[in-house]
């Protein structure tokens, strides 16, 4: 795939998934889907043959980074990480993101490209929905194992 090629697939998507802006994604790598920000990423000089992307889950401004990290490690061992991609935290932006590669691009068509991206938004906002029981949950965990430790 060539930056034309790759220009056109986004337009196409773009058309696809209703936005007002089609040529946004292509020119700026942009686009937000279900209320969920979305970064993708093309470079024929770096690889020609892969689109990565990466959306948005959460601020880590009011979360403890620490019960987050563990939550998105956790994640990144049960799931298959092929289908869904691989979650992180990115400390510049100071956010917790979904990256998800895809390798087989040439034959990928833009009905293709604007379901996986409705896909891992869905995806994100499950997690997202989740995110303040499995934080309560895990932070529970901790307070019954310094509990245990303090008893023994």
């Amino acid at each position: 795939m060539n930056e034309e090629q790759f220009s056109q697939l986004c337009r196409d998507t773009s058309f696809l998934l209703g936005q007002e802006d089609i040529d946004g994604l292509g020119k700026y790598g942009k686009i937000t889907i279900q209320n969920s920000a979305v970064t993708v990423f093309f470079d024929e000089e770096i690889d020609n043959s892969e689109i990565v992307i990466y959306v948005e889950i959460v601020s880590l401004n009011n979360i403890n980074r620490e019960s987050i990290l563990a939550i998105l490690m956790g994640m990144n061992l049960l799931n298959n990480q092929t289908l869904l991609g691989l979650c992180a935290l990115d400390p510049i932006r100071n956010i917790a993101i979904l990256k998800k590669n895809i390798l087989t691009i040439d034959d990928l068509t833009s009905a293709q490209f604007a379901m996986i991206l409705v896909d891992l938004t869905s995806y994100v906002n499950q997690l997202r929905a989740q995110l303040p029981e499995l934080i309560s949950n895990y932070e529970s965990s901790l307070l019954s194992k310094d509990q245990l430790l303090q008893s023994a």
